[in-house]
């Protein structure tokens, strides 16, 4: 036997692993799970539906209220006017900013006046019955500049397509003739100041060519080009550089000096010395060296230096250049200057005694030399500076008559420009080829009306409509409780799915529906219950599946007949198998096998029956029936007792599987007792019926007491709604292939039945109450 501690304790962690128990999740604070989006679309369809009917309705509401607006419009072009020449510089309009200017005067005042008086206007009704013509024409027309070219557009819009061509028209028309008027008026006015513009560049003209005549005949010829450029800058380049070289000369005679000097205590040094400058700067044959007892002199080098390049001008030249003059003036002076030098030539001693004396005479020809050197560096170097002089006083002077003649030049552009221009305004006077207006298109009547676009509005109003209907079918799945898919409930509860049970048909009575795997064996509702109990005896063991609770979140669920049902899927299975009605709140079992109530569990849990007088054996399809019997006042106490345990040890010693049919679990705390005695537990909710919130509480209720939850098994499912998708996923849409529709022999076997079963279902409404169980 059970004790009753047994029944009431809750299972350790190591027993609930045993099982199929699973951790209570709480339920989300709201909404529902994320479900596809099309499949909540198909399901709040008729939301989309109406929220495109409504906006399709007030579309064309909008558009049977909205009188039409029809527009019209003309393109014409502007030639811009001609420049004309002011202070010294062309001056004309931006064409851009001369092109919105002759927009804003299109709608001014002067103009639309013209344009209310023409024939034309006075055909448009609105206008003549207007106080305010001109403030018609301005509410009416619009004019605007193209941005790809220099086209201006003039449109107006009106309830009428004639009313807004004839605006347009009349409005261009009055600044045609009004640019006419203004383009003759003010040909001549433009002439007058391009002649006057062109007398005063001429005078200036006049007197510029005044002045570079009097500069030239004061400076004469101040630029001289030769071959190389201006003569004063090579001549000045030319003396750099012979000042350079004398530079160089004078350094090159002070160092020879500083090193005889510092030479001068030891003859032999000082000899080898002279040999070796010698060597460097004379030859012997020409005199230059020291051979044959004569001194050198350093001048005989630079004189062979100018007569080179004496002669290498020449042949460049010619023999009249100033260059080749010059050069042979220098080497002229240098050679008088050697042959009338009265310096002596002093013969170099060979291994004499007077070796004091070389030394002597030899330092007073550098020092001679230097002092030479330096006075020729002084002399090029004033004729450089006075060059350099020369050179910058003619360049001033060339640069003010280059600008004089860019100034003259610059002028003649000008009057050849102001030619131009006097021509293209046309001396004749002829207005049109100063400012012409071209049109381009004329304003005709369109039948299409611009506002309201019919397809623009409908299109739109379906685009608002789909998004109002999708914003609506989300938010309201969203909010929506309901569980509605063997999915969902998975999801949901974290367990798992023993089956989907579909809706069944029709009208039937309790007993029908009780009874409908043995009444209609065939259907597909009896093969979803077929697989609930092949769930089961898959999902748990024999062993450990012998007591198998039914029950659900709340009332109205399906609980007692899923149970009834599952209980005859077991008989047919060959399995001996009891169905304990144990909701003793509102029990049902009695009327659905058409039972009499004044015997069962209540009165054997009283004592006042034995449980072989209280079971109905093969109440229908070889299962035995256990009813609840009369009321009890404490149903709780009744099942938590002792007297219950015993009993379910009794029974599942005579019985392969028992099946009970407990109370709802939120409502009652029946159902938790229940579960935690029985060896499984199964949960059963009805789609879109069972919230999401009560069927979670459920599932946490009976985890709570450590019941082994098997799994949970959706309830009533709506026909032809694959979103279902383990009912109709796993093979329920081959039933018309497999035989699972119903026979003329299973129509008739199911109408005796249901005859027999309304029989007996009319009986056994009341419920007796039986006297509360004493202490004993």
């Amino acid at each position: 036997m059970l004790d009753r501690r047994t029944v009431l304790a809750r299972p350790s962690s190591s027993q609930v692993s045993e099982g199929l128990n699973v951790p209570a999740v709480p339920a989300p604070a709201g909404g529902r799970l994320a479900a596809p989006v099309l499949e909540v679309v198909w399901r709040r369809r008729w939301v989309v539906v109406a929220a495109v009917s409504v906006a399709l309705a007030a579309a064309v509401f909008h558009l049977s209220r909205t009188p039409p607006t029809y527009a019209s419009a003309s393109r014409i072009y502007i030639e811009p006017p001609p420049k004309i020449i002011g202070e010294g510089v062309a001056a004309g309009p931006n064409t851009q900013g001369f092109l919105f200017t002759q927009c804003e005067l299109m709608k001014s005042s002067a103009i639309l006046a013209a344009a209310a008086a023409l024939p034309e206007a006075q055909q448009i009704e609105a206008l003549r019955r207007s106080d305010n013509p001109v403030g018609f024409l301005k509410g009416t027309i619009d004019t605007g500049v193209s941005a790809k070219g220099d086209i201006i557009t003039v449109s107006a819009e009106s309830g009428r397509p004639t009313d807004a061509a004839l605006a347009v028209n009349a409005v261009v028309d009055a600044y045609i003739e009004h640019h006419s008027r203004r383009s003759r008026s003010t040909a001549g006015e433009v002439l007058a100041v391009l002649k006057k513009e062109k007398d005063g560049y001429e005078a200036s003209r006049k007197t510029l060519s005044d002045a570079m005549l009097a500069f030239r005949q004061a400076n004469g010829a101040v630029r001289f080009e030769g071959e190389k450029g201006n003569i004063a800058v090579v001549r000045l380049g030319e003396l750099s550089d012979a000042v350079t070289k004398a530079q160089l000369a004078t350094m090159d005679a002070r160092v020879t000096l500083e090193s005889a000097v510092a030479l001068a205590k030891d003859p032999v040094s000082f000899r080898q010395f002279m040999v070796t400058q010698r060597d460097r700067n004379g030859d012997p044959a020409n005199g230059g060296g020291v051979a044959g007892g004569l001194a050198y002199d350093p001048r005989m080098a630079e004189l062979k230096a100018l007569e080179s390049k004496a002669r290498t001008t020449r042949q460049q030249l010619g023999a009249n250049h100033p260059n080749v003059k010059t050069a042979e003036i220098q080497a002229a002076d240098l050679r008088a200057e050697i042959a009338g030098d009265d310096a002596p030539r002093l013969a170099v001693p060979k291994d004499t005694g007077a070796d004091r004396m070389f030394v002597d005479n030899w330092l007073a020809v550098m020092k001679e030399t230097l002092a030479r050197s330096e006075r020729r560096e002084k002399a090029l170097a004033g004729l450089f500076d006075a060059q350099q002089a020369e050179a910058v006083k003619l360049n001033a002077k060339a640069a003010e008559l280059a600008q004089m003649e860019v100034d003259a030049r610059r002028l003649e552009k000008v009057l050849d420009l102001i030619d131009t221009r006097m021509k293209e305004v046309n001396v004749a006077g002829n207005a049109d080829s100063i400012n012409s207006v071209t049109v381009l298109e004329v304003a005709k009547p369109d039948g299409s009306p611009v506002r309201p676009v019919r397809s623009r509005t409908l299109g739109l109003a379906v685009v608002v409509g789909l998004m109002l209907g999708l914003g609506g079918a989300l938010a309201l799945d969203w909010a929506d409780q309901r569980v509605r898919s063997a999915d969902e409930a998975a999801e949901l509860l974290g367990i798992p799915v023993l089956g989907v049970v579909p809706h069944i048909a029709g009208k039937l009575t309790t007993p029908r529906r009780a009874q409908e795997i043995h009444v209609q064996p065939r259907s597909d509702v009896s093969e979803a219950y077929r697989t609930v109990r092949t769930a089961i005896y898959f999902g748990a063991p024999e062993v450990k599946s012998k007591t198998i609770l039914v029950t659900s979140p709340s009332p109205g669920d399906g609980k007692s007949t899923l149970a009834s049902n599952l209980a005859l899927a077991i008989a047919q299975a060959n399995r001996r198998a009891l169905l304990i009605d144990a909701d003793c709140r509102k029990p049902v079992q009695h009327r659905a096998f058409g039972l009499d109530a004044a015997v069962g569990l209540s009165t054997v849990l009283a004592g006042r029956a034995t449980a072989d007088e209280a079971i109905r054996k093969d109440a229908a399809g070889g299962l035995d029936v256990l009813p609840c019997g009369p009321l009890p006042p404490n149903p709780a106490e009744m099942l938590s007792g002792q007297g219950f345990a015993d009993l379910i040890a009794e029974l599942s010693m005579r019985y392969d599987q028992i099946v009970i049919d407990s109370p709802p679990v939120v409502a009652v705390t029946d159902a938790r007792i229940l579960a935690a005695a029985a060896d499984v537990t199964v949960l059963v909710i009805r789609a879109e019926k069972s919230t999401r919130r009560v069927s979670a509480h459920a599932r946490d209720a009976l985890v709570s007491v450590g019941a082994n939850l098997l799994g949970v098994i959706v309830n009533d499912v709506p026909r032809g709604r694959g979103r279902y998708g383990y009912y109709y996923g796993y093979g329920y849409g081959y039933k018309y292939g497999y035989g699972y529709g119903s026979t003329p022999a299973d129509a008739a076997a199911a109408s005796a039945a249901d005859k027999h079963l309304n029989g007996h279902g009319k009986n056994g409404n009341g419920q007796p109450t039986l006297p509360a169980p004493s202490d004993a």
